[in-house]
Formats: structure tokens, C-alpha cells, sequence
């Protein structure tokens, strides 16, 4: 799966992030995602909300993630900034559907 999303990156999520990597180890698929501003520019909470919702929305509403998260998988979501510096991260479990739904 991380293969053939990564045939599609870099792409733009939104006007401001940038899905740039994904990649697969074990049960976990991580995310890597550019946001094209500053660290200093950044309102990370309301970042991390917006794509958080987001995240559930998606992953949980897609039969073949709802599988692997069945399975065990972890979804994890790391955000940089323009400069590359870390800023957060997230991840998603089969709890968080459960939750969200």
C-alpha cells in the first residue's frame, strides 16, 4: 500500500501542506506532510485538530484500512514545517474509529 501512494507524492493536501513520504514497517504505515509555512507562522494545535478529524474521517471510513486496523495496524502522521523542523505527530489505531463512530 505505502508503495503505490508514494507513486503520488509529493502532492498537496491543502493551500498549505504538502504530503511528501509514506512508507511501511511492520504493522505501522507512517505519513509524512510539509507544511509550507514557518514553525514561528503556525498555529500547531488548530493544525493538528484540523487533520486529526481529518485522519478519522478518512481512515476509518476506508474498508481496507478499517481491515488493518482490525489487524493491529497504526497509522502515524508526522508534520514538519518549511524549514523541516518536526513539529507534531498523531497516530490513528482501530480505537479511534471506534471512538469517532
Amino acid at each position: 500500500m505505502a508503495a503505490q501512494v508514494s507513486k503520488n507524492l509529493p502532492m498537496m493536501v491543502n493551500a498549505q501542506v504538502q504530503a511528501t513520504a509514506v512508507a511501511a514497517a511492520g504493522k505501522t504505515i507512517m505519513y509524512k506532510y510539509n507544511v509550507l509555512i514557518t514553525a514561528a507562522d503556525i498555529n500547531k494545535s488548530r493544525l493538528k485538530n484540523d487533520h486529526y478529524e481529518n485522519a478519522v474521517n478518512g481512515m476509518c471510513s476506508s474498508p481496507g484500512i478499517a481491515n488493518l486496523f482490525k489487524q493491529g495496524a497504526v497509522v502515524t502522521y508526522q508534520f514538519y514545517d518549511s524549514r523541516n523542523s518536526f513539529l507534531f505527530e498523531f497516530s490513528l489505531s482501530h480505537s479511534d474509529c471506534r471512538v469517532s463512530r
